[in-house]
């Protein structure tokens, strides 16, 4: 049996060998910063913003912010932010102490009474184990729960727990704040090992007592409350219990369903040889005890990589690995012939292989002598890095990164709290602003009616901040008024557009006259899939719809054991197109602004001012169709039922009905677009370099009527950057300005060829001024033509703004 006190020199050297492993791989000796580059502090990183923010500023959470991540969760994540880098540091390496000493620990059990021989393959396994541990943060956290129960149930011996089995006790206490998912394994994982010291055992519940005391000392630490625990976990709750729904993605492709399947099996395979492992142990119930742990912990790791099936799968798999790698050593030790288990480390060989090709197909890193080279010369640099670092070069990396945010955001003095929306929480806080978020500070995390209500009685409570940063996000082909529909409305009737603009940024400041909006049932019917629904909308009001989506008792099922394919709408507008999104079913079950669409911050403004109806108008929806994606109805209720109101929306009294800024230039836009008159390929909006531009593929002609007193236009175009570098190179296009007279003559204004394959000069926006001559021009043709090879390759054009100037 194993026994602590046989510790030979030799198993000391491999003790320091792993110590060594597990620090240089688990700590951030040379850590990150975020990205100094605007387009990029989307959902992510300003999700890592906004939570170490948080945590700087001692923000309750459950309370203050309501997030599924928790007021330790930097520890995750190897980035530098002031104040928060030295307990990250000093974190991990507590952390990558006990991590390598259960390694260790677990080596020696499964080579005891062994041939010496074999310690290379054992080393081998857990050199691979480490290797993936070092990957993506929810893995290296997730094995310290399987690590407490293989140590508590299969590794000690004698009544009294080990030292590793405390301190991964520990361990596993310091990560339940990081975030809910941790919480969660926190819970079944202490509470299955308490029942059993209590129950099975009859003894003091020692590890149970000292992976809770963990708990509550890092929940201090971290500048919390006793009394906001239960807030947090209510909060937490509410965003997990729907996040199948929002964040779904990928369902029955080949590919796709092979991964999950490796997964499974790897899943059956690790509970099924720790329940063996078990059995030849300890009491039979302390088997089964041990085995739905396991499996629990295995299952929320399958749910956590195929829920939302992309780089998750990734980490999921790598967690498999691990898991796969650990299960070969316990094999080492079991009852079973040899035949059986060399069948048995086939077997798990195989399914570690099908999970590598996981981990290679959402491209993260793969074990190879390559990678490994690579991996220990950056290693080694980073740490090289550390010992040469100057005192305070992290801070100065970390400011230069701010200098060059708020240089891009281009914000004007803000004075007073500021918030984002939809998200961007980095923006604020990174350009030092007053950021003062709403509980749930992210748009993209709010899932279902009890998250929406939260951030609604936030803004009924007066408490708001006093400007909004507004950026159109739209993620995961969502709709945005669908997602807080509720908020939306608060937003239109307590916020007007600020006379303080910024090109990249729509500033809403709060109004000192709030407006109003009431919302008038017109009706209930019901839909079923793939049946256009018509709205019945003319044109001209604003119609709030109501869609209650429920899942057959098949789909319920599907949604516990694997997951429920996304739903989606198709609408029809008036000016002819369709437009699809997808829908969060608890969500649109609170109802949202279905006529006219919203696409664009201009048509938000639209709303409020009778002025621009004729918007409103163009954008009418005159028809909804919901189907399955892929077409698989049966997880849902046959029919659907919709609910129209009437909605009344007054703006602020003290809001300027003129667009300004950006919804200046978005409106523009839309108007342009509504006036093509021919083209060979679609006209519409997309984002490039952060802002919403209007595609007009070469060849292109937009007739547009010029507004009266206009002198000149100022007009703002390029190509996309994607096709820059384009092989083979495109050759251009040739923008055009052309007037048409009232008699129908027409005279050309201005021409430009540009060409950004050829000419890296042309890899800007381009600004033109052309004066419009008295007279000249009752409409202006807006046209893009083929370059000088007469073809459409890589014609990638677009208008960026449109201003007419009553000056030339």
């Amino acid at each position: 049996m194993f026994n602590d006190k046989t510790q030979t020199a030799s198993s000391r050297i491999w003790l320091a060998i792993l110590l060594v492993a597990h620090l240089w791989v688990f700590v951030p000796w040379s850590p990150y910063v975020l990205p100094g580059n605007l387009a990029t502090l989307g959902v992510d990183y300003s999700g890592f913003a906004g939570v170490f923010d948080a945590v700087a500023r001692g923000r309750q959470w459950g309370i203050d912010i309501a997030f599924p991540y928790g007021p330790s969760a930097f520890l995750m994540y190897n980035f530098y932010y002031p104040g928060l880098y030295e307990t990250l540091l000093g974190t991990r390496i507590l952390l990558a102490v006990i991590s390598g000493m259960a390694s260790w620990r677990l080596l020696l059990w499964a080579m005891e009474k062994q041939n010496w021989s074999i310690w290379p393959l054992g080393l081998l396994l857990l050199c691979i184990g480490i290797w993936y541990l070092g990957g993506p943060t929810d893995i290296r956290f997730t094995i310290y729960y399987a690590f407490l129960l293989l140590s508590f149930f299969i590794l000690d011996d004698g009544p009294r727990p080990s030292l590793t089995t405390l301190l991964l006790a520990v361990a596993i206490g310091i990560a339940a704040p990081l975030k809910f998912y941790f919480f969660a394994l926190f819970l079944s994982v202490s509470c299955a090992i308490g029942f059993v010291e209590i129950v099975i055992r009859r003894q003091i519940p020692v590890v149970f007592l000292v992976a809770t005391a963990s708990f509550l000392a890092a929940w201090l630490a971290a500048g919390q409350s006793f009394g906001n625990i239960l807030p947090w976990f209510s909060s937490s709750l509410d965003a997990a219990s729907n996040f199948g729904f929002a964040q779904v993605l990928g369902y029955d492709e080949p590919g796709l369903l092979l991964q999950a399947g490796y997964m499974v099996l790897a899943s059956l395979a690790v509970a099924g040889i720790v329940m063996l492992a078990t059995w030849q142990r300890r009491h039979w119930f302390e088997a089964v005890a041990a085995m739905l742990t396991i499996g629990l912990i295995c299952f929320m790791n399958f749910k956590h990589g195929t829920t939302r099936h992309d780089a998750h799968a990734g980490y999921a798999a790598t967690a498999f690995t691990v898991l796969l790698m650990v299960a070969i050593l316990l094999l080492i030790r079991t009852s079973l012939s040899p035949l059986r288990k060399l069948l048995a480390t086939i077997l798990l060989i195989l399914l570690a292989l099908g999970n590598l090709q996981t981990i290679a197909a959402w491209k993260m890193p793969t074990l190879t002598i390559g990678t490994v080279t690579t991996a220990l010369a950056n290693g080694t640099s980073r740490i090289a890095d550390m010992v040469r670092r100057k005192d305070g070069e992290l801070e100065a990396r970390f400011q230069a990164m701010k200098t060059e945010i708020t240089r891009q955001a281009k914000l004007p003095p803000l004075n007073g709290s500021v918030d984002s929306f939809p998200d961007f929480a980095a923006i604020p806080i990174l350009t030092g602003q007053n950021y003062q978020p709403r509980p749930e500070f992210q748009t993209f995390s709010v899932f279902n009616e009890a998250q929406t209500q939260r951030n609604l009685r936030y803004y009924q409570s007066g408490k708001s901040a006093d400007f909004i940063l507004y950026r159109s996000l739209v993620t995961d082909w969502r709709y945005a008024l669908a997602d807080e529909p509720l908020s939306w409305l608060e937003l239109l009737t307590r916020y007007k557009i600020s006379e303080l603009q910024s090109p990249e940024f729509t500033i809403l400041e709060k109004a000192k006259q709030p407006g109003s909006y009431s919302l008038t049932p017109l009706g209930q019917t019901a839909t079923t899939w793939g049946q256009p629904l018509g709205t019945g909308d003319p044109g001209g009001n604003l119609l709030w719809a109501a869609f209650d989506i429920k899942l057959s008792l098949l789909g319920r099922i599907a949604s516990i054991l694997y997951k429920v394919p996304p739903t989606m709408m198709t609408l029809e507008l008036a000016d002819g197109r369709k437009i699809s999104h997808r829908v969060v079913s608890p969500l649109a079950r609170q109802g949202f602004l279905l006529s006219p669409y919203v696409e664009t911050v201009a048509d938000l403004h639209a709303l409020t001012s009778p002025d621009y109806a004729p918007v409103r108008a163009m954008s009418a929806v005159k028809s909804v169709t919901f189907t399955v994606e892929p077409n698989y109805t049966v997880f849902y209720a046959d029919t659907i039922g919709v609910t129209f109101s009437k909605l009344d929306l007054a703006g602020p009294a003290d809001r300027s009905n003129a667009l300004v800024g950006e919804p200046r230039r978005l409106f523009e836009l839309k108007q342009l677009r509504a006036a093509t008159s021919q083209s060979n390929l679609y006209v519409r909006l997309l984002a490039e370099d952060g802002r919403q531009v209007l595609l007009a593929h070469a060849p292109t002609q937009i007739e547009r009527r010029v507004p009266a007193g206009s002198r000149a236009v100022e007009v703002t175009f390029g190509i996309r950057r994607e096709v820059w570098t384009a092989t083979p190179p495109g050759d251009g296009v040739t923008f055009s300005l052309i007037g048409i007279a009232a008699d129908g003559s027409r005279r050309p204004l201005f021409t430009k060829h540009v060409a950004p394959s050829q000419n890296p000069a042309d890899r800007i926006m381009h600004v033109a001024k052309v004066a419009l001559p008295d007279g000249c021009c009752e409409r202006i043709v807006f046209d893009t033509g083929f370059g000088p090879a007469g073809n459409g390759s890589y014609d990638h054009s677009y208008w960026a703004d449109v201003q007419w100037l009553t000056t030339p």
